[in-house]
């Protein structure tokens, strides 16, 4: 893949968007991953991340890094790689997310922490995309303003489709002008956006849920406690 894009707007992440050197078409599930391979000195690293893009734009692919303490792979891509670069990928892999040979589901629930946000928001983009009467409800919860990634990617997902689509936000150390929800997620978070997702009606939701163990917990436990 060679490196088209490299959105530097956050500090501590990247957006970049890769195209096949050879231009074919790069077929992936909404969900999916891909498997970066890096050279340092000798020894080859490997790095997962998930796929943000629609799986219709198969010519245009689009991953978020965020910058690891430590991590070789995450250093080299936020601060080093340039548009023009090539990268080695395997992939796509991975059984979590929405498979658009069938069915898409009318109302799907996403909730996700940190950069378990990536794969989601390619859900979100490939349903509304396939089907006009799908809705989707998004909760994000991240620590504070600073670490919410695909922010605006988000909103102008909400923007593209405000009668089909919510994002709910929520911060556990929120800043003084944050005007949004605040605390870890929990089921009152869930609950708001199931209420948007449904208005009156009570249909059936498909739920995805991507983020750090202790968040999946939490959400797990909502869901069932909500039926």
């Amino acid at each position: 893949m060679r490196v088209t894009a490299a959105d530097r707007s956050r500090e501590d992440a990247i957006s970049l968007t890769l195209e096949p050197v050879d231009g074919e078409p790069f077929s992936f599930h909404a969900g999916q991953f891909i498997t970066l391979l890096v050279q340092s000195g000798s020894e080859t690293l490997r790095r997962a991340y998930s796929l943000c893009s629609c799986p219709s734009e198969s010519e245009r692919l689009t991953i978020a890094i965020r910058r690891v303490p430590g991590g070789r792979v995450s250093d080299y891509l936020v601060n080093r790689v340039q548009v023009g670069d090539a990268l080695e990928v395997m992939g796509p892999s991975g059984q979590f997310g929405l498979d658009l040979s069938g069915l898409v589901p009318a109302h799907l629930l996403l909730v996700g922490a940190g950069s378990g946000i990536t794969p989601l928001l390619a859900i979100a983009r490939a349903a509304l995309a396939q089907s006009e009467t799908s809705r989707i409800a998004c909760v994000v919860s991240n620590r504070n303003q600073a670490r919410i990634m695909l922010g605006a990617e988000l909103e102008s997902l909400r923007r593209a489709y405000p009668d089909r689509s919510s994002v709910h936000h929520t911060l556990s150390q929120p800043s003084e002008n944050w005007t949004g929800h605040c605390g870890r997620l929990d089921e009152s978070h869930i609950i708001t956006a199931l209420e948007a997702l449904r208005g009156d009606h009570d249909v059936p939701v498909e739920s995805y849920l991507c983020g750090p163990l202790g968040m999946m917990e939490t959400g797990t436990e909502a869901l069932l406690a909500l039926g």
